[in-house]
Formats: C-alpha cells, sequence, structure tokens
C-alpha cells in the first residue's frame, strides 16, 4: 500500500500492482471522468444481460424467505454480494478491463 495515503475506494481490489500506482491510476480514471464512463457502461451491460433483474429477484426471495419486516440492507449486502459479484458474465469483465486498458496505454499510464 501506498505510505503517503490510503487507496481510493475500489483500487485495493487491483492486485497486480503496487498501492501507490493502483492509486494514481485509479485518480487519472476519476479525474478524466472515464470512471464515471465505465460504470455507466457497466450499468448498461448488467441490465442488457439480465443480471440486474437477477439480483433483483435474488433480493425478493431472500426477502419473502426471511420475511419482508425481518431484513435490513445490511442483511441484503452481505447475502447478495458474493453471489451478484460470481454471477457477473465474464463477457463483461473482459469488456470493462479492455476499455482500462485501453485507456492507460491511451493516457501512456501502461
Amino acid at each position: 500500500a501506498c505510505p503517503h495515503r490510503p487507496c481510493p475506494r475500489g483500487a485495493a481490489n487491483l492486485r497486480s500492482r503496487t498501492g501507490c500506482e493502483v492509486g494514481f491510476w485509479f485518480l487519472k480514471l476519476v479525474e478524466s471522468g472515464e470512471k464515471e464512463r465505465l460504470m455507466e457502461l457497466l450499468r448498461e451491460r448488467l441490465v442488457e444481460c439480465g443480471w440486474r433483474d437477477d439480483m433483483k429477484a435474488l433480493c425478493r426471495a431472500y426477502a419473502r424467505k426471511k420475511g419482508r419486516n425481518n431484513v435490513t440492507l445490511d442483511d441484503l449486502i452481505h447475502v447478495i454480494t458474493p453471489k451478484g459479484r460470481a454471477s457477473v458474465p465474464d463477457a463483461v469483465k473482459a469488456e470493462l478491463l479492455q476499455r482500462i486498458r485501453s485507456f492507460l496505454m491511451s493516457s501512456s499510464l501502461w
């Protein structure tokens, strides 16, 4: 990890580089507006492939099982997040990774 400042939110999950390098790249993604464009692309792709509907269905099923008044947002996050992360299609992950690489290469950051 970078001794000068903590990693930006989300950057700690990138393991191939040191914390400072990842923090620098993450900052460049944010400053350029590319992070928001990537987030929008991700939202679009997840809706297109039905992932969002699948997650809504999982949340509803969990709430029905536990009783609607017995479920908190923290419960849903704890139960659904691992399933959601595991079910993101590989094609969506690959597309985002390619976009990030292209950004870094075009910015001479890679």
